[in-house]
């Protein structure tokens, strides 16, 4: 009797249990992967504002005391050599590269062949979920919202959009070294500029957020 009791007590789990047991490890899998891509992204993002806020430091470091430069650093090539971008963007040399994958763009706005601003952009990889791209264009914005106010229109160049007046409208004159004006592209470039994050993600269609750029003064 005894032997008998063990041997139905001691059968081992049975295929639902084992299902059950799988199903919980995935779902606590599934949590963990979730959180360290949310821990992942958020790092992406503190980097990608520290290489834009970087980048504004270094350019202006460099030319507010000489904004007539007859020799600037048009090229990505001549914006490495003049070290405006930090050695943690730089690939192979002469290209840039940012946490998502994608490039880093500097441009110039010149009014008679003086400096008077610049815009950084960052790409954003297309490999990369559209959810997520909007999710991260959305999240940079918010961390550098430009502190302008005009709807004045804007030009591009390198593929960083520059507004196209000049002096700017007295609103749009930035207190302090932020930015002015904050873009995001989406197959063309958009002034998000003092736009809500909800705003933004619902504005960005069906191909995503491909890019975020932010004007600033010189």
């Amino acid at each position: 009797m005894a032997g008998s009791f063990f041997k139905s007590h001691n059968r081992g789990a049975t295929l639902i249990e084992v299902a059950i047991a799988f199903a919980v490890v995935g779902l606590i899998m599934t949590a963990v992967w979730t959180a360290g891509g949310a821990v992942r992204n958020r790092a992406r993002i503190e980097t990608s504002v520290q290489t834009i806020t970087d980048v504004a430091d270094r350019v202006r470091a460099l030319y507010r005391s000489y904004p007539g430069a007859n020799s600037y650093a048009d090229t990505t090539a001549k914006q490495i050599a003049a070290k405006l971008v930090p050695d943690f963007a730089i690939k192979d040399n002469d290209t840039t590269v940012n946490e998502w994958g994608g490039e880093v763009h500097i441009a110039f706005k010149r009014v008679n062949n003086w400096i008077v601003g610049f815009g950084v952009a960052l790409d954003m990889s297309s490999t990369l979920p559209v959810e997520e791209r909007n999710q991260a264009c959305a999240d940079i914005v918010m961390r550098l919202q430009g502190s302008g106010h005009s709807s004045e229109g804007f030009n591009t160049s390198n593929n960083v959009p520059l507004p196209s007046t000049y002096p700017l409208p007295s609103q749009d004159n930035a207190p302090d070294d932020g930015p002015i004006y904050a873009f995001a592209g989406n197959g063309g470039w958009t002034n998000v500029t003092n736009k809500g994050q909800m705003e933004m993600l619902s504005g960005f269609g069906a191909g995503g957020c491909t890019n975020v750029a932010f004007y600033f003064k010189l």
